[in-house]
């Protein structure tokens, strides 16, 4: 639980930024999602493993 507060603080605008869409929208494909994070961080979003790891549970 720890973990997920700490990534939606990390991630806060993105977030936002989801949500911002989705009410305009409606719904968001994963590639829309992807768009929203490169407009926000420049790069792609990383590799799921890399916010989960065997020790953080």
């Amino acid at each position: 639980m720890l973990q997920v507060k700490k990534l939606v603080r990390e991630y806060a605008g993105f977030v936002h930024a989801i949500a911002e869409d989705l009410l305009k929208q409606g719904d968001l494909t994963g590639e829309e999602i992807e768009q929203i994070y490169v407009r926000l961080y420049g790069h792609s979003r990383p590799e799921e493993n890399a916010f989960y790891t065997k020790d953080s549970e």
